[in-house]
């Protein structure tokens, strides 16, 4: 977080698009998960290729669906 309490981006590999959503994964024993509970603002930053970079900024939902993690 900034001094704000906006969020900084973090590295995350995307695992599905779907829907116009874009899903990642993480433990639920992972700190990230406990900062995201306890403030649900992320960024995500993309980068193409040929460098070009893009910020995506919004609030997580988590989702315990067993078909989307089957898909993933």
């Amino acid at each position: 977080m900034d001094k704000e309490g906006n969020p900084q981006a973090r590295a995350f590999q995307i695992a599905l698009i779907e829907d116009g959503k874009i899903y990642f994964l993480t433990a639920k024993s992972k700190e990230v998960y406990q900062q995201m509970e306890d403030n649900p603002n992320i960024a995500f930053t993309v980068a193409s290729p040929d460098y070009v970079g893009l910020r995506v900024t919004g609030k997580v939902n988590f989702v315990n669906d067993l078909t989307l993690k089957e898909n993933i």
